[in-house]
């Protein structure tokens, strides 16, 4: 998506001696991504899990919602790196997570080993070797589209000089980008990512996302769905697309003033539903329209509070 004059890395893009991926039903496994560099970039780049939760993310944020670097300081969000693109711009309270650009994605030949398509070898001779191709081929494409949307999304957070500053101090970019080449590049690949946005990951239709909005529609469609039955989905009813706390602690602190709203109501419930089981047992037919009235003031108290819990759970 953009020239060799535009690339903002001039060596060659180095990969880790190992990484972590993680087997279903099984521990942590280390891979050497030498040996399916295609393999490891699509660990680090797609969002299979955000692409089919896409019918439902407006649900936990906007379409092309992308503030920049700056805005994200201005509402006292700390940037939080991680490596893969899963948890980029996904945000909590007071805190947005941000995926740094691989060196890959800024050296234009690595960009081309990696992420661009060659053309098919035409040999009748080399038949088996062009259904190789084709495999690797896909898995280029279906890496290249993911990774134009991660830079898509960085031309929307740094917009200016001081969302650069911010981004180098973060650790997003190289140090030694210079604002001008990152506006001819960015520029590049704006143009390049608008051409193709049909085809970019479904992810990339949205921008940043509510971690605890997207985790309860991950809970909700793994509930409703039957369990997902996709083997390599990470959503659990119970865990959601990401786990928020570390421990019961931050869990109980995040969500104490829940909790109290609970009590609440359930105090101001029971204590309706006991006016209306004395106003049923009340006798003297002298106080039938009383007894009317407060009965009815029971049932208007029960249906507010549960408008009231449907309206809060709506706004998390």
């Amino acid at each position: 998506p953009f020239n060799e004059n535009e690339a903002l890395v001039t060596t060659s893009a180095l990969l880790p001696a190992r990484y972590q991926i993680s087997r279903p039903g099984s521990s942590f496994e280390f891979v050497d991504p030498q040996s399916d560099p295609h393999a490891f970039f699509a660990h680090l780049l797609l969002t299979p899990d955000l692409d089919f939760l896409e019918p439902y993310l407006w649900v936990a944020g906007l379409r092309n919602g992308v503030r920049p670097l700056h805005q994200q300081k201005a509402r006292e969000r700390s940037i939080v790196p991680v490596v893969d693109a899963r948890l980029h711009l996904v945000w909590r309270p007071r805190m947005i997570y941000l995926a740094p650009l691989h060196e890959a994605l800024l050296h234009y030949h690595s960009f081309k080993k990696y992420f661009c398509a060659p053309e098919l070898l035409r040999d009748k001779d080399h038949r088996m070797q062009q259904t190789m191709e084709q495999t690797t081929d896909g898995q280029r494409q279906l890496n290249g589209m993911a990774a134009l949307g991660l830079l898509f999304s960085y031309t929307k957070l740094i917009v200016y000089q001081i969302d650069l500053d911010i981004a180098k101090e973060a650790g997003l970019v190289p140090k030694d980008v210079t604002y001008a080449a990152w506006t001819r590049f960015a520029r590049r690949v704006a143009c390049a990512a608008e051409a193709r946005l049909g085809q970019l990951p479904r992810r990339w239709r949205f921008g940043e996302l509510r971690l605890n909005r997207v985790n309860m529609i991950a809970r909700l469609v793994v509930l409703f769905s039957g369990g997902m039955e996709r083997s390599s989905s990470s959503l659990s009813a119970v865990r959601g697309y990401q786990v928020e706390h570390s421990d019961y602690l931050g869990l109980v602190e995040t969500n104490f003033k829940w909790l109290l709203a609970v009590f609440a109501w359930l105090s101001v419930t029971l204590g309706a539903l006991q006016v209306g089981v004395s106003v049923a047992e009340g006798d003297n037919d002298q106080r039938a329209a009383y007894m009317s009235a407060t009965w009815e003031f029971s049932l208007i108290v029960l249906l507010a509070m549960a408008a009231t819990i449907i309206l809060v759970l709506a706004i998390l």
